[in-house]
């Protein structure tokens, strides 16, 4: 199976099908609903801290209501630590 491309365009639909890598998602971020990647996808503790805690990605107001509790409740291979 080939590598995806850090260049493939995804969607919000694409999320609930796939899982992406990190360098996929950050590609599209823009066209990505915070909510929906952090409920679909395996995120790091880095790409949180830029894009899912970032107010620029924010899509809507909730989106920055976002808080560490959030992540490590719908990312359970993070913990608080990862965060220092």
């Amino acid at each position: 199976m080939e590598k995806p491309s850090p260049t493939i365009t995804i969607t919000n639909d694409d999320l609930l099908k796939n899982k992406y890598p990190i360098d996929v998602l950050v590609y599209n971020i823009r066209d990505l609903d915070i909510k929906t990647l952090l409920r679909t996808q395996r995120l790091t503790a880095a790409f949180c801290i830029d894009y899912i805690f970032n107010e620029e990605y924010a899509s809507c107001v909730e989106d920055t209501y976002i808080c560490l509790g959030d992540v490590l409740a719908k990312q359970p291979h993070l913990s608080e630590s990862d965060f220092d």
